[in-house]
C-alpha cells in the first residue's frame, strides 16, 4: 500500500472534491485551483515539504476567503491591482511576503493556463516597485546594528 504523507493526502482530497465542484459547476474557484497546483507542484517537482507549508502559509495570510471563492476566469488585473493595494496597505506585509503573496497567485493562474481555464495571467500586471513603498520595512537585525571601528572612534572622539 502506497503510504503519503498526510499534505499530500489532503491535497489529494481537496483535488477530488474541487474537480467534482468544476465538473458539475463550471466554477474554477481561485481556493480550488491553488490547491490543485500546489498538489500538481509537489508531484512533479522535488519539493520540501517545508516548501508546501510556505505556500499554504503565504496563501492564508494574503488570500481573502472572498477571493478564494472567486471564478479564476472573471479575475482581472485591475481586480488583482486593486486587491494587492489594498492587501499592502491595511497589513504589514513585508517585501519578501509580499512576493510570497505573488508566488502564490503566479503557481495558481499559471496552472490555471496550463489547464486551459484562462489564457492570460492578470498577475503579470502586479508591477512589485508600485507597492513595495506600502510594505513594512523589515526589522534591522543586531548585525546591523554593530558599529564600525571609525563609527566607534567617532562616538569616543565626540565624548
Amino acid at each position: 500500500m502506497l503510504h503519503l504523507p498526510a499534505v499530500s493526502l489532503f491535497l489529494a482530497q481537496c483535488i477530488i472534491v474541487c474537480l467534482i465542484l468544476i465538473i458539475f459547476h463550471g466554477f474554477a474557484f481561485l481556493h480550488d485551483l491553488f490547491l490543485e497546483a500546489l498538489t500538481e507542484k509537489q508531484q512533479t517537482e522535488d519539493v520540501a515539504v517545508d516548501t508546501i507549508r510556505q505556500y499554504e502559509y503565504a496563501y492564508k495570510r494574503s488570500i481573502s476567503e472572498e477571493l478564494g471563492k472567486t471564478d479564476i476566469t472573471t479575475i482581472s488585473g485591475t481586480d488583482l491591482q486593486k486587491y494587492t493595494l489594498n492587501l499592502v496597505k491595511t497589513t504589514e506585509l513585508t517585501k519578501s511576503a509580499f512576493l510570497e503573496y505573488k508566488g502564490v497567485l503566479n503557481l495558481t493562474f499559471d496552472y490555471a493556463i496550463r489547464k486551459e481555464i484562462i489564457t492570460t495571467n492578470p498577475v503579470a500586471t502586479i508591477n512589485n516597485k508600485k507597492y513595495y513603498k506600502s510594505c513594512k520595512q523589515k526589522a534591522s537585525s543586531p548585525k546591523d546594528n554593530i558599529l564600525s571601528d571609525e563609527e566607534i572612534k567617532l562616538v569616543v572622539e565626540n565624548v
